[in-house]
């Protein structure tokens, strides 16, 4: 099964893998099912942080590369 990430997955499976539903981290475990996200993703970290937004502190660059080294793993 092909896994799309939407933006607060991929947020929580870089930095709060603990928030994860117990479903997805079913799916995600399973090595045979690939795990995409999508630039929009990046684009959307990207523009909420430029606007200092309390609820989204993670820079967008660092989020980028962080799920590249994940996503090769």
């Amino acid at each position: 099964m092909t896994l799309l990430l939407d933006t607060p997955l991929l947020l929580w499976a870089i930095y709060q893998p603990a928030r994860i539903p117990e479903n997805w981290v079913a799916k995600l475990v399973v090595r045979s099912n690939p795990v995409f996200f999508s630039t929009a993703s990046i684009w959307e970290i990207a523009i909420k942080s430029s606007h200092e937004r309390p609820d989204l502190i993670h820079d967008a660059e660092r989020t980028l590369q962080l799920a590249r080294q994940t996503s090769s793993s």
